[in-house]
C-alpha cells in the first residue's frame, strides 16, 4: 500500500481554527481569542522588527501610504467593512477578494 492512514475522532472545542470559522462571532471574547490575538501581536511585531528597514525608511512608507487616496480607501475599507456592493466603490479592481 502506497498510504497508511489513522483515523481518529477529534473534538470541535480541539480544533481551535476549523471550530473558529464554523461559529457565529460572538460578543465577548474568550480567554483562547484573547491568547490568538496576543500571539498574533507578537507575531507582527517580530515580523515587522526583522524588516531590513531603517524606523526613517518605515515612517516613509507610512507617510505615502497616509497620502495615497487608494491605500486610505483601503484601510477605510478593512477597518468599517468593504461595501454590499462593489459598483459603490471606487476600487472595483479590489473588491473581488472581499467575498472570501
Amino acid at each position: 500500500m502506497l498510504f497508511r492512514f489513522s483515523i481518529s475522532h477529534v473534538p470541535g472545542k480541539s480544533l481551535a481554527t476549523t471550530d473558529a470559522l464554523s461559529r457565529a462571532p460572538s460578543s465577548e471574547p474568550l480567554e483562547g481569542d484573547k491568547l490568538l490575538q496576543d500571539e498574533a501581536d507578537v507575531y507582527v511585531y517580530m515580523v515587522v522588527k526583522a524588516l531590513p528597514a531603517t524606523e526613517r525608511w518605515i515612517k516613509q512608507i507610512q507617510q505615502h501610504q497616509e497620502e495615497d487616496e487608494v491605500c486610505r480607501q483601503i484601510a477605510v475599507y478593512c477597518y468599517q467593512g468593504w461595501p454590499k456592493d462593489k459598483y459603490t466603490t471606487t476600487l472595483p479592481f479590489y473588491f473581488r477578494g472581499t467575498d472570501h
